[in-house]
């Protein structure tokens, strides 16, 4: 009998100290039975559920008492339990992260592993031991650990939108998706002052009403309702005063901490550098927009060069000039971006500059004309840029019409001194002329008949009807012009003067054929004197034209871009002009003919000068010579 109290007592002591063991352990130990009830719990089970063990025993996994969810909140399946699971398959399970709600409200995390209990010989459990670990104070680490993860990384990506210079309504679109993610909000919005109160930039889960105020919108039902939110907001800071305000809000009733106002104000910081830079970059686009407009803006082309001759910048008048797009022309030495002046003349200017020792800021200058007859005033200018480095600025003034002012002022001069002079000469030479031409004439009548002074005779009247001719054209050259202005059809201008020359034209043999007359707008001109400038014109391309050859007289309206008016050309077949005759043929007594007084062209051009118009000279291409005269619809008083 002793014995056996003696056996009890032991087992009764080795009980109490394995219970007090099992209550000793920092895990939780909870014993399922086969029907899935709890016969049994340790002390840190009851502390990490909040319970007591009465409160614990004959609880299920499906008991819904215990309230427990997953780690990504969504509610945890009772058939999912770990002791659940080693009770139906026998199979242990290992750290299933779960989520419990304490009586307090507060939210504990546990960390659950579940081993099956066999009787000898037995294959199904008879029962199932869950230990646990309270996790929260790891998880709670952890999802600090992963908010602070998401915040750099949301602050990392606006920041690189705004260094990249993102558009700034993407970048805010950004910044509300990030702040929503990050913060786990339903709502999130940027606003500013508009014209007409508070305007939304950009926004998740708001829109304005028909009053204009923002309200947040639910995705399903009744669209735009008012109620309740929480949330932080952050202003959006600027030089002089909040640009606007970044807010998030939620409809759960939920408390936003310190960190979460710290992340929302990082953000706003992040779209005000944005902001600033946006504002920067637009000041920038409309200075440079404004200088690109002044430059193009200005009629001569300008060019910024670098010492080696390539192209840095240009305004329109050079890109037109240089009859090349921007991008072509850009980068590309000056003296190769076309054949002939005024490039080259450039490029030797600037090889001047170059050779100078040490640069120095003396500029060089050079007058040039082109193929095209122009005068070019080419300048060029050292410069020296903020960083140091060495330029040159080429600026090329289009000269023509002050050089063709000139000249005709000059010659204006002189054909006004010369006509006076030979009015003078003619007038002091027709009298005695007139008594050679009456003595001729009595002489004749009175020794017709007398044959062996025939042949004198004629020589003498040839030489005085020449002088007479003359003296006619020197005495028009003379005279001052006085113009009969009235409206003429371009057509019947074209073809009184052909009527004039038909005789010469038949007997030269040469065909004159006029085209495009009809239907231009009439001229204002004396019609008198520019009949006589065609036929003079048209008389000395049938003189140089062979026989059986066409003189062709032609009208048109002047071209786009040029002053209002009709151009008239008239072209030959025959030898052209001397190439070094072209800059004399209107100067006054200048001719190659044999027998010409060298004024019918002087008379010509200032004929078309005093009606306000011009007169070239030039070579046909194919052969002959080409005569243009540009009149205007009317000259101006």
């Amino acid at each position: 009998m002793h014995g056996r109290k003696t056996a009890e007592s032991a087992l009764v002591e080795s009980a109490e100290r394995s219970r007090a063991i099992f209550d000793a352990l920092e895990e939780g130990i909870v014993l399922y039975e086969a029907d899935g009830t709890v016969s049994g719990c340790n002390a840190s089970a009851c502390r990490i559920f909040g319970l007591t063990e009465e409160q614990i025993l004959g609880r299920g996994p499906r008991d819904p008492a215990w309230r427990a969810i997953r780690p990504d909140g969504t509610p945890f399946e009772p058939e999912s339990h770990p002791a659940a699971i080693t009770l139906l398959t026998g199979q242990p399970c290992s750290q299933v992260i779960m989520g419990i709600e304490q009586p307090d409200g507060t939210r504990a995390w546990i960390s659950i592993n579940s081993r099956p209990l066999r009787r000898p010989g037995e294959a199904e459990p008879f029962a199932v031991a869950v230990s646990f670990s309270d996790v929260t104070r790891r998880k709670s680490t952890e999802e600090e650990l992963r908010r602070r993860a998401s915040q750099q990384s949301a602050l990392a990506d606006l920041g690189r939108h705004a260094l990249e210079g993102t558009e700034i309504e993407v970048l805010m679109d950004e910044a509300v998706r990030h702040v929503a993610a990050v913060l786990g909000v339903e709502l999130c919005k940027i606003v500013d002052s508009g014209p007409s109160g508070l305007r939304l930039r950009a926004g998740l889960g708001w829109a304005s009403d028909e009053s204009g105020c923002l309200r947040p919108v639910r995705l399903t039902g009744g669209g735009i309702v008012s109620e309740r939110l929480s949330g932080i907001a952050a202003p959006i800071p600027g030089r002089e005063r909040p640009w606007g305000v970044l807010s998030a809000a939620s409809r759960a009733d939920r408390d936003f901490g310190p960190e979460d106002l710290e992340f929302l104000e990082a953000v706003a910081n992040v779209l005000a550098v944005a902001l600033e830079q946006e504002e920067l970059r637009q000041k920038i686009s409309k200075s440079s927009y404004e200088w690109r407009i002044t430059f193009d803006a200005i009629p001569h082309p300008v060019l910024l060069l670098e010492l080696d001759g390539r192209i840095v910048r240009l305004n329109e008048a050079a890109r037109d000039l240089a009859g090349l797009p921007f991008s072509e022309v850009l980068r590309r030495t000056v003296g190769k971006v076309r054949d002939g002046e005024p490039w080259r003349t450039i490029a030797l200017l600037l090889d001047q500059i170059e050779s100078r020792a040490g640069g120095g800021s003396e500029g060089a200058a050079a007058q040039v004309g082109d193929e095209q007859g122009r005068t070019w005033d080419l300048s060029l200018s050292p410069v020296l840029s903020p960083d140091g480095q060495r330029g040159v600025v080429a600026l090329a003034r289009d000269l023509t019409d002050l050089v063709r002012l000139q000249e005709s002022l000059r010659r204006s001069e002189t054909m006004s001194a010369m006509g006076v002079l030979v009015a003078g000469v003619a007038h002091e030479v027709r009298n005695p002329l007139f008594g050679i031409s009456a003595t001729l004439a009595a002489f004749t009548s009175r020794f017709k008949r007398r044959t062996e002074y025939r042949r004198y005779v004629e020589v003498l009247q040839g030489e005085v009807d020449r002088l007479s001719a003359l003296m006619q054209d020197l005495l028009d050259y003379g005279k001052p012009l006085r113009l009969l202005l009235e409206p003429t059809r371009v057509g019947e201008l074209m073809e009184a003067a052909l009527a004039a020359c038909e005789p010469f034209a038949a007997q030269a043999e040469v065909e004159v054929a006029l085209s495009g007359g009809e239907g231009l707008p009439a001229l204002v001109l004396d019609r008198k004197r520019m009949v006589q400038v065609f036929q003079n014109l048209l008389e000395n391309a049938i003189q140089h034209s062979p026989r059986g050859g066409r003189v062709a007289f032609r009208a048109e309206p002047a071209a786009v871009g040029e002053p209002e008016g009709i151009l008239f050309r008239i072209e030959d077949a025959g030898p052209g002009f001397q190439p070094e005759d072209l800059p004399h043929v209107f100067e006054p007594f200048f001719t190659r003919r044999r027998g010409g007084t060298g004024l019918g062209l002087s008379i010509v051009q200032r004929i078309v000068e005093q009606h306000q118009g011009e007169i070239a000279a030039a070579n046909r291409p194919e052969g002959g010579a080409l005569v243009t005269v540009r009149l205007p619809r009317r000259p101006h008083s």
